[in-house]
């Protein structure tokens, strides 16, 4: 890689596959000051078979063991080579344990080892951090004991992170670093979701409730607080977050929370317990939270009832370190509702050691969306979307407010798009016998904008499917479909002693019908010029045969509904034995592209 602005250039080179994956383990980088580094990986199923390839596995056994793990690391190590690429000091290195026997909690929380020997999950993490100093940081390649080659014992590998508790879908929920701190993380939503996070508290030390969350199957929420004797209320005005509380009756508990003190960090130390509480009409004075241990009484400190928002109060206890430290059995906090009548609504129930720094979280059930996040004193912090899933507003709930404050709104616009112009001729829907006339619908340009321009035109596309033959309609004409046809009338014969002569009159009639019945004879409303063909055909004993073809037009006029044509010569035969000539005059409409009309087939009664 060259950066030709700064004039510098970095080499990398793969040296080594994983025979199975195919993944880089082995890389050679040379930096632009011409020092020489070698990056290698080892594959965890190097260190623990069962972690290989099925293909090992004997074909005979009853049971497949290999897990075909074969991208997970167990070692990470970066060193300084020489021009031979032969190691001369140890840049950094890393290790990771991998372990089949992990504690792991079903989707009830308790402990089980049902079908969990065969899985293999990440266990310790450790790092190269020898003591002293040593030039440039890096440790002399003799002084390095690689964690997997006899260097596990090796003070200089110091262990960074060990996970000590999974649920059965191998998410870490405990876990320690190198000061051996724990942190928790509870799941709910059917373990799809984080319910609360925390540093500085164990598993067991950390409890989250807002009866949003379908109960298990013991009864309980996800982080096994029990309603109680409450009911859930899903009526999202009695709610602090979400849509749902737990409505206790007078005289009932419920966000009831029970641990063994065994399962509580040691030393002992102060606990946290809060909720909140909107009384159903000023009864705020009969909630209460108390805690209680095995084989004592319960005890209910006094509350203040100071600490409200929005028409709802924050009830706070601390179980004192005193006490959980003298005490055995478990321990075990909750809610009350100490009143003789008058119902009290309660959420957003949580525990945890007071030096815990933690984060709750509330989703909408539908879309799943984190829709509230409540900080280390138990506010919380609204988020809004829209129907696409954006964030649109924030909220962050303020003690003493008589509503939420808005803290941030967003509005999304964009760069939008013009759709094409486009055109297309639409001919108007007409009744029978009658034609419509040819309209043109276009959309113009930029009519409709949209994030791409495909989807601009898209919706041009959309007007003109939905308006085109509307307009067309609305704006063209219609024509009534007229049929002329040629009629003679008036046949007169004459004969003398060689010749017969027969005469008729010629006209031009207008219907709406094409076989052209007298009932539907047409009036026209406009003028029309009608052309009409003159063919003479003869024959003379002299001369042989002959035509000649005499188109003429002649105009209709509006009002009536025909128009004469004129008296015509129709047959004329001259014979003197001697000699022989006759002439016959036949008359046809032809089409005319300026008049609308169709021609029918001349109706002549001398045929």
């Amino acid at each position: 890689m060259i950066d030709y602005k700064n004039g510098t250039r970095i080499d990398n080179q793969n040296l080594a596959f994983d025979f199975y994956s195919g993944e880089i383990t082995k890389t050679l980088t040379v930096d632009s000051y011409g020092n020489r580094f070698i990056n290698e990986v080892t594959p965890a199923y190097h260190q623990y078979p069962a972690m290989g390839v099925k293909v090992n596995d004997s074909f005979y056994s009853t049971y497949s063991i290999s897990k075909n793990m074969l991208t997970q690391e167990a070692s990470n190590y970066t060193y300084k080579v020489d021009a031979a690429n032969q190691p001369i000091g140890l840049v950094t290195a890393s290790a990771q344990t991998w372990d089949n026997s992990v504690p792991v909690l079903d989707p009830d929380g308790n402990m089980t080892t049902n079908g969990q020997s065969g899985i293999w999950r990440m266990k310790s993490g450790y790092k190269w951090m020898p003591a002293g100093t040593a030039a440039n940081n890096i440790t002399p390649i003799s002084s390095f004991n690689g964690y997997f080659n006899g260097g596990a014992a090796d003070p200089s590998w110091k262990k960074a992170s060990d996970i000590t508790l999974y649920n059965v879908f191998s998410s870490a929920l405990e876990a320690t670093d190198i000061n051996t701190n724990y942190a928790a993380t509870r799941m709910g939503y059917q373990n799809s979701k984080v319910l609360i996070t925390g540093t500085q508290a164990r598993y067991n030390e950390l409890a989250f409730g807002s009866a949003e969350d379908a109960l298990l199957s013991n009864g309980s929420f996800s982080s096994n607080i029990s309603p109680g004797s409450g009911s859930i209320n899903t009526d999202s005005v009695y709610a602090h977050t979400g849509t749902n509380s737990l409505k206790l009756q007078a005289g009932q508990q419920g966000f009831t929370y029970t641990v063994p003190l065994s399962q509580l960090g040691t030393p002992a130390r102060d606990y946290s317990v809060a909720v909140w509480v909107k009384p159903a009409a000023g009864n705020i004075s009969q909630a209460a939270l108390y805690y209680q241990f095995s084989g004592q009484g319960g005890v209910t400190p006094v509350q203040t009832y100071t600490k409200y928002a929005a028409g709802w109060y924050l009830l706070e206890m601390k179980v004192p370190a005193s006490a959980v430290g003298s005490s055995s059995g478990s321990l075990t906090v909750g809610c009350l509702n100490n009143g003789s009548s008058g119902d009290l609504y309660f959420d957003d129930f949580r525990f945890q050691p007071v030096s815990a720094a933690t984060m709750a979280y509330v989703y909408d059930k539908k879309t799943g969306e984190l829709t509230y996040m409540l900080g280390n004193d138990n506010l919380f912090t609204r988020y809004q979307y829209d129907a696409a899933g954006r964030l649109v507003r924030t909220y962050k709930e303020v003690l003493g407010k008589p509503s939420i404050p808005l803290i941030n709104g967003v509005a999304y616009n964009y760069a939008l798009k013009k759709n094409k112009a486009i055109s297309q001729a639409f001919t108007a829907s007409c009744g029978p016998n009658s034609t419509g006339s040819v309209v043109v619908y276009t959309v113009p340009l930029g009519k409709y904008t949209a994030r791409t321009a495909t989807d601009a035109d898209a919706l041009a596309r959309a007007d003109m499917q939905a308006n085109g033959q509307n307009y067309a309609n609305a704006n063209g004409t219609c024509a009534q479909t007229i049929y002329a046809r040629v009629e003679v009338e008036n046949v007169y014969e004459s004969d003398d002693t060689y010749s017969s002569e027969t005469d008729g009159d010629v006209y031009v009639r207008f219907y709406t019908d094409p076989s052209c019945s007298p009932s539907s004879r047409f009036t026209l409303t406009a003028d029309m010029d009608v052309t009409v063909d003159e063919w003479m055909t003869s024959y003379s004993s002299y001369s042989g045969s002959g035509n000649n073809h005499y188109p003429g037009v002649v105009t209709a006029s509006a009002g009536y509904s025909e128009v004469y044509f004129g008296n015509y010569d129709l047959l004329y035969i001259y014979n003197t034995g001697y000699y022989y000539y006759n002439q016959r005059v036949d008359f046809s409409v032809l089409t005319n592209p300026s008049s609308p009309y169709i021609p029918e087939q001349t109706f002549s009664p001398y045929y």
